[in-house]
């Protein structure tokens, strides 16, 4: 009998409960902004970044699903770029402390 872990338990809970968010309100009329790319669609790709990527990724993406869709644009166009920089710093530290 295989025994979930609670990390998983917990992770898969959170994917859930921003899916379920994302879904609720994404009832919002697609639209182009200045960057040709519809509000839908920046919120799709923001949905796989909050379940697939690293620990600030996953946080910004969250917080970006939350919130406005100007402050979900903003994600889009600038934070995912300097969460995904800190994940990757993060990494690098991890790997520069190993003896």
């Amino acid at each position: 009998m295989a025994v979930a872990r609670p990390g998983r338990v917990l992770r898969g809970l959170s994917a859930g409960l921003i899916l379920a968010l994302a879904v609720q309100f994404g009832a919002t009329p697609a639209h182009a902004a200045e960057t040709g790319v519809a509000i839908d669609e920046i919120r799709d790709v923001t949905v796989l970044d909050a379940i697939k990527g690293g620990p600030s990724v996953r946080r910004a993406a969250a917080a970006a699903l939350l919130s406005s869709d100007q402050e979900l644009r903003a994600y889009y166009e600038t934070g995912h770029d300097a969460a995904l920089e800190a994940d990757q710093r993060a990494a690098a530290e991890t790997l520069a402390s190993m003896d």
